[in-house]
């Protein structure tokens, strides 16, 4: 191949990655830095936790895409100060979870931890936990 059709590729591979990351379907999700798909995770893992995959895609949408995947603050109406954060695609609450989350050995701040303890928190609790959200994924 000549130079130039290499540089094309490079720079084609360079701005896929760069548009899915932005995106956020492509992500740094482990810590061993190996880069994975968010749609992959998202199969992998409700296979592993036996949970619908539509559902959590579906959660997805609507919880995790609303914020670009970023973390969510939520301010108290009567003090105007942040309780509580939403974290993930999932947008899993730091106030409720936090604790469960590190006795499991995930990080909350880690988008494939939350995302997989969001997953098993449907597998054990169903959606009660996403019900604000009921009206946009329950379609």
């Amino acid at each position: 191949m000549n130079k130039e059709i290499i540089i094309k590729i490079t720079i084609y591979i360079i701005i896929t990655l760069l548009i899915g990351y932005y995106l956020g379907n492509v992500q740094t999700v482990r810590a061993e830095d190996k880069v994975q798909t968010l749609d992959n995770e998202i199969t992998i893992l409700s296979k592993e936790y036996k949970v619908n995959e539509i559902l959590v895609r579906n959660i997805i949408d609507c919880e995790g895409k609303i914020y670009g995947y970023k973390d969510n603050k939520n301010i108290s109406t009567t003090t105007g100060k942040v309780w509580s954060t939403d974290h993930g695609p999932m947008q899993i609450n730091d106030y409720w979870h936090e604790s469960t989350m590190k006795k499991l050995g995930l990080d909350i701040n880690n988008r494939y931890d939350s995302l997989k303890y969001g997953i098993m928190l449907l597998a054990q609790e169903g959606t009660k936990p996403w019900n604000a959200s009921k009206w946009c994924w329950n379609k």
